[in-house]
């Protein structure tokens, strides 16, 4: 999953690709956002892919990210000085997360995110 920022804040997009413990592709994601911030983009992606794959049944997901800022943020699950918008949407996906049987959240390189960058811009 990935989120881009023509600017920051500027033109906003997320991307996303769900697949199976398979490997299969079940489902794509990309939407233009409006004026927002890198940050920001790369937790809505989170918040959205993962209500997909809810409404897909899923109860076991691995979200892959290249945003370290946002991995960290959710992983450690400490949002003091985080500013307002990134820490309410943060707080939304650990909410989400409350209701699966597990959820991890890693970062990966850019490098390996190419196909959600693609969508995502």
């Amino acid at each position: 999953m990935d989120g881009s920022s023509n600017g920051n804040p500027g033109h906003s997009s997320i991307g996303s690709v769900g697949r199976d413990s398979y490997g299969d592709v079940q489902f794509i994601l990309f939407v233009y956002m409006g004026i927002h911030t890198n940050n920001l983009m790369e937790a809505r992606v989170i918040l959205l892919a993962l209500e997909c794959a809810s409404k897909l049944g899923w109860c076991r997901i691995i979200c892959e990210s290249d945003s370290q800022v946002v991995v960290s943020l959710l992983n450690r699950q400490h949002l003091d000085g985080v500013i307002w918008h990134l820490a309410l949407i943060v707080d939304w996906i650990l909410n989400l997360c409350a209701s699966l049987e597990f959820v991890s959240f890693t970062h990966v390189p850019r490098e390996w995110n190419g196909v959600t960058d693609c969508l995502a811009k």
